[in-house]
């Protein structure tokens, strides 16, 4: 993310969106989508934090729920699952796997999500969070 001039914040520093304990946080949906879609404006790109099922590492992190990280690159709307957000999977060392997919965003439900035939995991995701950016560069 450094290249585009920004960097992500740290827990806390954050549009929570998902908790440990099934908790949805409906309210913050509609921040969280129009902070996306400012930076994504800015050519800046934004780190989701995200629960990916069946994968380990959620009990290391504060949250207790979030086990990854994706690079959300733009958005779009298709026939297949209407609104979305494209995504790098940046945190894999298997070169076939370095590439993106779409999160969809369910705006009864509100939550935004991948199933397992959607995503290069092969398993479902579901966003926790949306980590805030920090400018690289002094103003």
């Amino acid at each position: 993310m450094a290249p585009s001039g920004v960097r992500p914040g740290g827990a806390g520093q954050e549009h929570r969106l998902f908790s440990a304990g099934g908790i949805n946080h409906p309210d913050n949906y509609e921040k969280a989508l129009d902070y996306i879609f400012d930076e994504l404006k800015n050519n800046h790109p934004v780190a989701l934090a995200v629960y990916v099922s069946g994968a380990t590492g959620s009990e290391k992190n504060a949250d207790k729920i979030t086990n990854h990280f994706i690079t959300v690159i733009g958005s779009g709307i298709d026939r297949v699952g209407g609104f979305y957000l494209s995504y790098l999977e940046n945190g894999t060392a298997i070169e076939d796997k370095g590439r993106g997919g779409k999160l969809y965003y369910d705006k009864i439900v509100k939550s935004i999500t991948s199933s397992s035939d959607m995503n290069i995991f092969g398993r479902n995701i579901r966003a926790t969070a949306v980590r805030l950016n920090y400018s690289l560069i002094e103003k």
